[in-house]
């Protein structure tokens, strides 16, 4: 596509802290590159949109599920995403949520907290 470009970034081959590092290595990768926007797929890996946001990028997350009320994350998983949500919902340009039912949930509950 026109004007849209792909880049591979290194990160680790460890599942539990993969999408994690490679978040933060990808978004210091973009901020010297130029780009005008920043997609951030997911709310775990959306925790270094802030530091997008410092350098006065464009940001976009999409939401693809409230992932810490999952069985399969929990402890310190589970708090690292419910964060990766506070800043998306609070510091993302623009946020795009899968379904009704999050879009109420962003709606109801970071509204009340963050702004």
């Amino acid at each position: 596509m026109d004007g849209v470009h792909a880049r591979r970034v290194f990160t680790l081959q460890k599942p539990a802290l993969n999408a994690t590092v490679y978040s933060f290595l990808a978004t210091f990768d973009a901020l010297f590159r130029g780009y005008d926007v920043i997609h951030y797929h997911a709310i775990g890996p959306s925790v270094p949109l802030l530091i997008a946001k410092i350098f006065g990028k464009h940001t976009v997350c999409t939401v693809h599920g409230l992932n810490w009320k999952v069985d399969k994350w929990r402890g310190f998983a589970s708090r690292y995403m419910k964060l990766g949500e506070r800043i998306a919902a609070k510091y993302a340009d623009d946020l795009v949520v899968l379904s009704e039912t999050e879009w109420n949930y962003f709606c109801r509950n970071m509204a009340a907290r963050l702004f």
